[in-house]
């Protein structure tokens, strides 16, 4: 019986002892041992994949992708694929941003779930947005590929259509 004691009193001790010696860990010691980021939430992976240049884009998701012919020169152009989908992000320095994506079926592929207001079928383009005046969005299928367009800044109904017919045009 005091061999289990003694036993039981060791054990004891030594449990003490680890808890003790955890709760002086610095944040960096915890955070090596954990693996974990200081904050403690990891976030999703990006499926996207940056490339150089459209021929890029095309070769890696084995479709092509034509560019239409804007009538404003785009200060950055950005291309990214992820699995059947190329996207092509075109910036201005006024803060607009006009985001193309195309996927390889007519799957829809435009990864946007925002309830508008507002949503119209115009020539087999679907507008959405707040109203007539403030579309953001614009879905399509043309060719046998899913299309879409997002803007960042609103543009109207017809500007969106035309945009899309300028997208269809190029192909």
């Amino acid at each position: 019986m005091k061999k289990m004691v003694a036993i039981l009193l060791v054990l004891m001790t030594l449990f003490a002892a680890g808890c003790a010696s955890r709760q002086n860990d610095t944040p960096e010691e915890t955070e090596m041992i954990a693996g974990l980021p200081e904050e403690g939430t990891v976030g999703m992976a990006n499926p996207w994949t940056e490339v150089d240049s459209l021929a890029d884009a095309e070769a890696a998701a084995g479709f092509p992708f034509p560019q239409p012919k804007w009538d404003v020169a785009y200060d950055t152009v950005i291309y990214r694929v992820t699995d059947g989908i190329i996207e092509v992000i075109y910036e201005q320095d006024d803060g607009q941003r006009i985001t193309l994506r195309k996927g390889a079926d007519e799957t829809d592929i435009s990864g946007d779930y925002t309830d508008y207001t507002f949503t119209e079928n115009k020539n087999e383009i679907t507008v959405k947005g707040e109203n007539a005046e403030l579309c953001k969005a614009a879905t399509w299928i043309t060719g046998g590929h899913f299309c879409a367009l997002f803007c960042d800044l609103p543009e109207t109904m017809d500007a969106m259509v035309q945009t899309a017919q300028l997208i269809d045009a190029a192909q």
